[in-house]
């Protein structure tokens, strides 16, 4: 299928994506980039809607975007959120995509001088208790790339569908083997068993 009309076709798929009218938003509202010395003003406007997923932000930095490191001026925002509480692999599959919507595309609204976004579900300090440890799930995307689909309502396999058709610059994906192996991401219906 053409690039074109898979992505046509995923963004058919979807509604609008979530808006936030909220009081916490007035937290650099008007900033091109959020503050990158603030990881909880960050975490002040989205933890509400994480939290009814059994998740919260954890980290949230701003990252130069050719090299991944942490950069106050760079223009790569990289968020983590962690469970808050037991949550299995199921989980981990199923609130990908609700993650997903809950950030895009509300932070390239929000902060028009982002350039990419990425953020990842890491598992419990119990499961991996490393400062960084490796995420069990990680969305990449950049500005242009969150155009290309609609957020809200939107399913994993949808999501890679798209991917195998965009830039791997705009549009990555990562899951890891203990959610690639759970039943409902086998049974899910793209070719890759996602």
């Amino acid at each position: 299928m053409h690039r074109g009309s898979i992505a046509a076709t995923v963004v058919a798929t979807g509604i609008a994506a979530l808006s936030w009218a909220s009081p916490a938003l007035a937290v650099s509202a008007s900033a091109k980039l959020p503050p990158p010395d603030s990881p909880a003003a960050v975490a002040q406007i989205f933890n509400p809607a994480l939290a009814p997923l059994g998740l919260h932000l954890t980290r949230a930095m701003l990252e130069a975007p050719r090299t991944y490191e942490v950069d106050p001026r760079g223009n790569h925002l990289a968020l983590y959120v962690q469970p808050t509480g037991a949550y299995t692999a199921a989980q981990y599959r199923r609130n990908f995509n609700r993650v997903a919507a809950i950030f895009l595309p509300a932070v390239f609204r929000r902060w028009p001088g982002l350039a990419s976004f990425d953020v990842c579900q890491e598992p419990l300090p119990s499961v991996d208790n490393r400062p960084e440890a490796s995420p069990v799930t990680q969305l990449t995307v950049s500005r242009r790339g969150a155009a290309l689909i609609r957020w809200s309502h939107t399913q994993l396999k949808q999501i890679l569908a798209a991917e195998r058709h965009i830039n791997v610059r705009d549009l990555s994906v990562y899951v890891d083997n203990p959610v690639l192996r759970e039943p409902g991401y086998q049974g899910s219906g793209t070719g890759t068993g996602a």
